[in-house]
């Protein structure tokens, strides 16, 4: 799938939203829609009932509704240092993309709308775990 025809592209390239730079754009990849299935059912598999499954993982949570957003990428850094890990990103069964760590966390204002949205990101390894809450609040779970 090409970005432009990502249900959520217009949160990256949309004047009225954001515009994330070329450079970063080329680096958010859409799965089809089979691969987007697949992701989200793996991805329930982090979650319990209204949040990540505490009985895999070590967790660690920040409320966003009064923090300024590079506090937020700083926070979301200090959890996984290395940027250039490749994670998996999934909203719901037709949604998902693979980006980097650094790039999610940089402008992770433009791929989480609190209130509208659950997001769950992933490494392929599945070592940890973050979950962008509907309820603007953020888990980074290490796996037990």
């Amino acid at each position: 799938m090409k970005l432009i025809d990502f249900p959520l592209a217009w949160r990256w390239t949309d004047k009225e939203h954001s515009l994330l730079p070329d450079h970063v754009l080329l680096q958010i990849s859409p799965q089809s829609s089979e691969q987007s299935q697949k992701l989200h059912q793996l991805s329930l598999k982090f979650l319990g009932p209204d949040s990540l499954n505490q009985q895999q993982y070590t967790i660690e949570q920040l409320s966003i509704d009064a923090q300024a957003p590079k506090f937020i990428t700083n926070w979301l850094l200090a959890k996984h240092q290395n940027t250039d890990t490749p994670v998996f990103l999934s909203w719901a069964p037709h949604m998902a993309v693979i980006t980097s760590w650094g790039i999610l966390a940089e402008y992770w204002d433009d791929f989480y709308y609190p209130s509208s949205d659950d997001l769950v990101v992933w490494p392929e390894h599945m070592g940890w775990v973050a979950f962008f809450h509907h309820s603007e609040f953020i888990q980074f779970g290490k796996r037990l």
